[in-house]
């Protein structure tokens, strides 16, 4: 019904149905699943979802080229805070995935800058909330923390005094799981790293900004 009453929109070469944004859902669901549960997210996954939105644009986005310029601006730059270990890479690659699925102007502005603003705000906030109190000095760099073992939990990634994660950041199992065990390693303090992913916090902000996409596009 949907495609029968609006089947085609001016400056749209697809179906009214946003295509490109529900790809970008599924691949960010998927990829806010691996980095809750072991702040890691699948190389495989951002080479079979950037490629395939990045064909996908140009026939859903035809004439909205313009709104992908302020993220030819903004991947290098997050790059760069990716390289002073401010982001990490999964936030970059959710950052060009999110650009690519989430072009459309919301209040005159390209959604996934509201996305990435999103992301980037709800990351602070919650590093804050978790690092309140915590001593940084004498640790080891970047951003390691004096935590007491059992605050220990699945915001935190304990480290020895070289800075390097007492356990496999690849390992498949659940983030706590191995917090837990890194636990027994240690003593009454730890060092640690603040854990918090910000992919989560762009994929809830796309999924709120999906529906207002839609809206639009049937009016």
């Amino acid at each position: 019904m949907l495609f029968a009453r609006y089947p085609y929109i001016s400056g749209y070469c697809l179906p009214v149905f946003p295509a490109s944004s529900v790809l970008a859902l599924a691949f960010g669901g998927i990829a806010s699943y691996q980095d809750l549960k072991r702040r890691e997210v699948d190389d495989f996954l951002w080479v079979l979802a950037l490629p395939s939105l990045a064909l996908l644009y140009p026939l859903q986005f035809r004439n909205q080229v313009l709104s992908i310029l302020p993220l030819l601006f903004l991947l290098p730059a997050a790059y760069f805070m990716a390289r002073a270990n401010l982001l990490g890479q999964a936030d970059v690659a959710a950052l060009a995935l999110f650009g690519l699925g989430f072009p459309q102007d919301i209040f005159g502005v390209p959604a996934y800058l509201w996305v990435f603003l999103f992301g980037l705000l709800g990351e602070m906030f919650g590093f804050a909330l978790i690092t309140a109190g915590k001593s940084s000095k004498g640790g080891p760099r970047p951003l390691a923390y004096r935590v007491k073992r059992e605050e220990l939990g699945p915001f935190w990634i304990p480290v020895d005094s070289s800075g390097k994660p007492l356990f496999e950041l690849n390992d498949p199992r659940p983030l706590r799981e191995l917090v837990e065990e890194a636990k027994q390693r240690v003593g009454d303090y730890a060092w640690a790293y603040p854990a918090l992913p910000m992919v989560p916090f762009m994929f809830v902000a796309s999924l709120a900004a999906f529906p207002l996409i839609l809206l639009r596009r049937l009016q």
